[in-house]
């Protein structure tokens, strides 16, 4: 709230902390938290891709104030992690198929 509002993570940011997720071991719970996070990661950079390809038309784009956040775009890497993620996270049938639904 007090940081800098003009500040936004970049492709590499989301990227480590989807490296992170990838590599959480543990309790289900911990597994199931990490997955969340990684979900979470991924729609991010998907609503900042959709947010940056409407700053192409001639209205603009970005949020409310009109910022543009075009560095946290997903990459051939992000998409690799998250799928180590998946791959990791994930270990029962159950859990594959929980998951499936949200991705």
């Amino acid at each position: 709230e007090n940081g800098n509002q003009h500040v936004f993570p970049n492709s590499f940011i989301y990227n480590a902390v989807l490296n992170a997720a990838a590599w959480t071991r543990g309790s289900r719970d911990h597994r199931l938290e990490a997955m969340r996070v990684a979900i979470e990661m991924m729609q991010d950079m998907e609503k900042n891709q959709q947010e940056s390809n409407l700053s192409l038309l001639p209205h603009g784009g970005g949020d409310e104030r009109g910022n543009q956040n075009n560095n946290s775009r997903p990459d051939a890497i992000t998409y690799s992690i998250f799928f180590q993620a998946c791959s990791a996270l994930m270990q029962t049938a159950a859990e594959q198929k929980s998951v499936s639904r949200v991705v």
